[in-house]
């Protein structure tokens, strides 16, 4: 089964999106430092963050865990329209939100398929 780890200070969108992708494994950070931990003793298939949290960006949440799994697939969550180029390949790809469920699925399936 995939695993992802979802990673967003607000745990209303960290639940939804947990609720929206069940068939995969999925576990929650309650911000960055909290996936930098779960991510050192758990391998993911996939993050998926917020890019505005307090302690450390989605985006360098992405590059810090790429350190160590390298083949970990991102997708970086913003509310934000003026979308932050992010450096180098942390991150695969984006969703601005507010957005709907189907995207969502949408987007996680294609990078790391089916549940």
């Amino acid at each position: 089964m995939k695993h992802i780890l979802v990673a967003d200070d607000d745990s209303n969108i960290a639940a939804l999106v947990a609720r929206t992708l069940s068939g995969y494994k999925v576990t929650i950070a309650h911000n960055g430092l909290e996936a930098l931990a779960l991510g050192a003793t758990a391998s993911c298939d996939l993050l998926i963050a917020d890019y505005l949290m307090p302690a450390i960006t989605g985006d360098k949440l992405a590059s810090r865990l790429r350190e160590t799994h390298p083949a970990i697939k991102t997708l970086l969550m913003t509310g934000h329209r003026s979308f932050v180029d992010v450096d180098g390949q942390a991150v695969d790809d984006h969703i601005e939100k507010p957005f709907h469920m189907g995207e969502l699925r949408a987007k996680v399936a294609g990078l790391i398929g089916l549940a």
